[in-house]
């Protein structure tokens, strides 16, 4: 199916959202802060971001404004996730552009769904 760069550092919820794509035939990467997403980022290009806001170090909004930033990554279709979805948060996302936000905690439907409706619309054959 598609290759999913899962970005969160807690362990569980990381976990959670791999087994959840996993066993919907997506394939994933993982990233326990912005530092580490944006290091896989310049090795591998995947088809969506599941990106929390909350990270340590570099947070979820500095890895999204880099990647509207750099050329090859500036269409990367990106999903926040986040536990924090105060209005002000959601609408920076979007001014930065990321694709959907889903708030933890969440349900594999829910998740997947966006997932799927963000795939579609970056591939409108699929």
């Amino acid at each position: 199916m598609s290759l999913v760069l899962a970005v969160d550092d807690e362990a569980d919820i990381l976990l959670i959202m791999t087994v959840i794509l996993r066993s919907s035939g997506h394939e994933v990467l993982q990233a326990s802060s912005g530092e580490m997403a944006l290091d896989i980022l310049e090795r591998e290009k995947p088809d969506a971001m599941l990106l929390d806001i909350r990270l340590p170090g570099i947070d979820g909004l500095e890895v999204l404004e880099r990647l509207r930033a750099a050329r090859r990554l500036s269409s990367l279709p990106v999903i926040v996730i986040s536990a924090f979805s105060n209005p002000e948060t959601v609408v920076r996302a979007k001014e930065i552009g990321c694709k959907g936000f889903v708030t933890k905690p969440f349900a594999p439907d829910q998740l997947l769904g966006t997932l799927n409706d963000v795939l579609r619309a970056g591939n409108p054959a699929a």
